[in-house]
């Protein structure tokens, strides 16, 4: 009888150490949380919001609703970057059908059109303003029109539902209306030296860095590369001055790995023109 218990014992133990092994393939626990070690991510790309569409980076405030509404409806659940971060970092879940909505440039129709429209829903997002253009409707020095930008205090109201990051102080410039040679994204120009170009990039995120903690009290630590352009070189310095989150302009989806830092960098996002109508859009989100 003893023989008999022993041996069922045994198996039940075995039985249980494979459950166990089972699931902690799948699953991790960190601080009392559980969650999958991998989830699909797609990131929404948006620019300016405006009723004349001259281009695929302009969307009305017509279709940015009916875009949010679809989301709302269909049970996708916006997230920050920094909750990325946090299940990267310490396993923390993601809510189910994760998405994450951006804007580049700081335009103010961000302000005007889709705030208050994130608001209404419960959704949250994240801005990448070039910080030399925050508040004008001018081109530095040259004077030239430009599209307006919000200003720091309309970012400020914006918080909890609009976070603001980094698409670099003045390294998205427009040749057009530069005076001089213009650095349009983060790469080292051909005849630069090594030093002037590091010194450059670094001096330059430290100032959108600073200027977004003084007047916001946020930490930046993502960026979106002006016009999706990077190297191995410029991510490597701005990872080394605290950045977390990189982003490109590449049509693509995200796979986001617990306890590995590397897949919150160079992230794929999808660019969301006006005619993407209610099924293009789910098309796009569900993979």
């Amino acid at each position: 009888m003893k023989r008999q218990l022993c041996i069922l014992f045994t198996v039940i133990l075995a039985l249980s150490i494979t459950a166990c092994s089972s699931t902690n393939e799948h699953t991790h626990y960190t601080n009392g949380r559980s969650a999958t070690n991998t989830v699909a991510v797609p990131i929404l790309m948006y620019h300016h919001i405006y009723h004349d569409v001259t281009n695929d980076f302009i969307v009305t405030p017509e279709t940015f609703a009916m875009h949010m509404r679809v989301l709302y409806e269909n049970g996708f659940n916006t997230v920050s970057l920094q909750q990325l971060v946090g299940f990267v970092d310490y396993g923390i879940p993601l809510p189910p059908n994760p998405v994450v909505i951006t804007f580049d440039d700081g335009y103010l129709s961000v302000y005007t059109y889709a705030f208050p429209v994130l608001k209404q829903y419960g959704f949250v997002a994240t801005s990448f303003i070039i910080g030399e253009a925050v508040g004008t409707d001018t081109y530095k020095d040259t004077g030239s029109p430009t599209i307006p930008k919000f200003c720091y205090a309309q970012a400020l109201s914006m918080a909890g539902v609009i976070s603001i990051q980094s698409h670099t102080y003045d390294m998205h410039q427009w040749p057009p209306f530069e005076e001089g040679r213009a650095r349009t994204n983060v790469l080292i120009w051909y005849d630069e030296c090594e030093i002037e170009y590091e010194a450059a990039l670094r001096a330059d995120h430290m100032r959108i860095k600073n200027d977004i903690y003084y007047h916001l009290g946020e930490t930046v630590f993502a960026i979106a590369f002006p016009l999706g352009i990077y190297d191995e070189r410029s991510q490597e310095i701005l990872l080394s001055m605290g950045v977390r989150v990189t982003l490109t302009t590449n049509h693509g989806y995200n796979i986001i790995v617990y306890d590995e830092p590397q897949s919150l960098l160079s992230l794929n996002r999808v660019n969301i023109a006006n005619h993407v109508d209610e099924y293009e859009l789910l098309s796009f989100i569900r993979g």
